[in-house]
């Protein structure tokens, strides 16, 4: 199983099953429990109680006018605001609800509301809409730089690279922060993580933390993200620390120092703990997986079996609306039993989102059953050659190496395993296990 990513995961150095929260003499410690104290012990999110009254202003202001659409859009971005900080699904189910209605009111400029449908949309995993709200604003003729910036979001999670370069090309100011970071995850998607990295440095650069400090906080946990999968594992945790300093309560960056005291640290009473405060934080079932892989790590079966329960019966529910759909494939393609409803999940995400990733869900439940071909296939057409994510990587490895073709599973997983610290402990582990299994038999 793997934690979200959202996002960070980082390369493993040696470790013992039976020492597994303590760190190797030769890696000392990155994560400092003294470091991160303040996270425990923090008074009330002062962010979270602004944005709170914020939004009840605005609450008492549309009861006056039901209709107002200034109103109606700023209660809706509020409360997508206070979704990423709580997870309260509700929130982003009643801002798409409100910009609906002020869609349906008179208003002379709806590019705007566009926009905003359209990174809700994108939250939902719900990339197909995204694309639709993009091209509408595109229709509306306002703005015209912007919407073709959220078609290149969508198009680059569809997987439309050529489509998605032809949209961030066509935007007018190529060193503006919009532009960078979007050049930067291009770069990342093409394999490129060093100039994805000189990118994203580059449009941080330019920001102040008192100007902006959403965007400067936003900017600097995904360089953290970035400096771990590019191996440089203090740089990725002064990143989030500094991030920590000034939101106290910013979950990306708890789970990134929770990852490196996990993966890299082995030190899994601070990962515990960290994630256990988000879970007390956070309505989003995300904990439950990241604490079911450490219980894994752990040989806590009873631990692990609870985790991942709890995860399934909430990221199940109907209002998530498949967003948790990777990772309950993830869970379901294990047991034999629930093949059949991997399979489903499988399709599901093709039709929802043609992609790489998706492609290779389908990919993995044909290896399961037996279609070892039928994979070989769908890989060889939609997958091989198109990603350079390392869990990409290693199913095409695992692949090759159930078609009996050893020099592909060999190189395959030799680069997944170069990604250890992304892929985490336990994964990495299991690909060391393929590799001598390849040489023995060569």
């Amino acid at each position: 199983m793997k934690y979200l990513k959202l996002y960070s995961f980082f390369v493993l150095a040696c470790f013992c099953f039976y020492n597994c929260s303590n760190s190797s003499p030769e890696s000392p410690s990155i994560v400092q429990a003294s470091d991160i104290d303040f996270i425990f012990t923090k008074e009330a999110n002062t962010s979270s109680n602004k944005l709170s009254q914020s939004i009840q202003f605005w609450e008492q202001k549309l009861a006056k006018q039901p209709n107002a659409s200034p109103y109606l859009l700023k209660l809706a971005t509020l409360l997508s605001e206070r979704f990423k900080q709580t997870g309260n699904i509700k929130d982003l189910h009643r801002s798409d609800k409100l910009l609906h209605q002020a869609l349906d009111t008179y208003l002379l400029k709806k590019a705007g509301v566009y926009h905003a449908l359209a990174a809700n949309a994108i939250t939902k995993h719900d990339f197909k809409s995204a694309l639709t709200f993009a091209q509408k604003a595109l229709e509306t003729e306002e703005r015209p730089d912007i919407s073709k910036l959220y078609l290149f979001d969508t198009q680059l999670e569809l997987g439309d690279l050529a489509a998605a370069k032809k949209n961030l090309e066509a935007y007018p100011l190529k060193h503006s922060f919009e532009y960078l970071i979007r050049k930067s995850k291009l770069q990342d998607v093409e394999g490129d993580l060093d100039a994805a990295i000189f990118s994203m440095e580059k449009a941080f650069s330019g920001l102040d933390a008192q100007n902006d400090t959403d965007l400067y906080v936003w900017a600097l946990s995904n360089l953290g993200d970035m400096y771990g999968h590019a191996g440089k594992i203090k740089k990725s945790y002064e990143s989030f620390l500094q991030v920590l300093q000034l939101r106290p309560s910013h979950h990306h960056s708890m789970k990134g120092i929770a990852w490196i005291a996990f993966s890299k640290d082995k030190n899994t009473d601070i990962a515990k703990r960290i994630m256990t405060q988000i879970g007390l934080e956070n309505q989003l079932p995300d904990h439950h997986l990241f604490l079911a892989e450490i219980a894994a790590f752990e040989r806590d079966e009873r631990a692990e079996a609870y985790h991942t329960e709890a995860f399934l019966a909430k990221a199940e529910r109907p209002q998530y609306q498949g967003m948790y759909n990777k990772y309950i494939f993830d869970i379901a393609i294990d047991q034999p039993v629930n093949l059949p409803k991997a399979r489903a999940i499988a399709w599901e995400e093709v039709n929802k989102r043609p992609s790489v990733q998706s492609y290779q869900l389908l990919a993995r439940s044909y290896v399961k059953s037996g279609d070892i071909q039928l994979a070989l296939e769908l890989s060889q057409e939609k997958i091989e050659g198109k990603s350079f994510e390392p869990e990409v990587i290693y199913h095409l490895g695992t692949l090759y190496h159930s078609a009996a073709e050893p020099d592909k599973a060999f190189r395959y997983l030799q680069e997944a395993s170069e990604a250890g610290f992304e892929l985490g402990p336990m994964l990495h582990k299991t690909i060391k296990e393929k590799l001598s299994a390849i040489t023995q038999q060569g």
